[in-house]
């Protein structure tokens, strides 16, 4: 079974179809104020009720947002693996989750007919059936020469500056200079 939790944990739905999905995916950004997952629920931990396609003991769930200029942003937890397009260069695109930001690769986002595609598979499967082909977030941001840089995101600061292309940029991915 699978158990989709709304935006803000404000609804669920038990084993959510794909009409559903199709519906809460064309929904404005006033419902996509934060993430939404889709959770596989009445697991309990033992390895021999359930079988997961890469074996572990870890249920896997899909976190997912929506950003206007990009689309969606799918993520499977607790892996921080995503799926991706290859690209020659990307933007670091901000959303904040719980009050933190959190930058994620542009390459990283589809549109609405993907994501209720790869969705609706993962209810249907209760896995993520081409995961061989995801990969972990932080590795493409750092495939594409973003760092996270200690000098401007210490303690002081209190939000992430990410270094990419010889530039820095703020929690809000504008460019906020070159290094010294």
């Amino acid at each position: 079974m699978v158990m989709y939790f709304s935006p803000a944990w404000r609804n669920k739905q038990l084993n959510p179809d794909a009409e559903f999905i199709k519906d809460i995916l064309n929904r404005g950004l006033d419902y996509w104020s934060d993430e939404a997952s889709l959770e596989i629920v009445g697991y309990d931990g033992d390895s021999s009720n359930v079988s997961f396609r890469d074996g572990s003991s870890n249920a896997p769930s899909l976190m997912f947002f929506k950003v206007e200029k990009y689309g969606f942003f799918i993520m499977e937890l607790p892996g921080y693996k995503a799926p991706y397009r290859q690209m020659d260069e990307i933007d670091l695109v901000p959303f904040e989750i719980g009050g933190e930001w959190f930058f994620t690769p542009s390459c990283c986002y589809f549109s609405v007919e993907e994501t209720a595609e790869m969705l609706t598979s993962f209810v249907e499967n209760q896995y993520i059936v081409d995961f061989d082909e995801w990969k972990d977030i932080y590795e493409l941001i750092e495939e594409h020469g973003f760092e996270e840089d200690d000098e401007y995101s210490s303690d002081n600061h209190h939000e992430y500056v990410f270094y990419g292309y010889g530039k820095y940029f703020d929690k809000d991915a504008n460019f906020i200079g070159k290094p010294k």
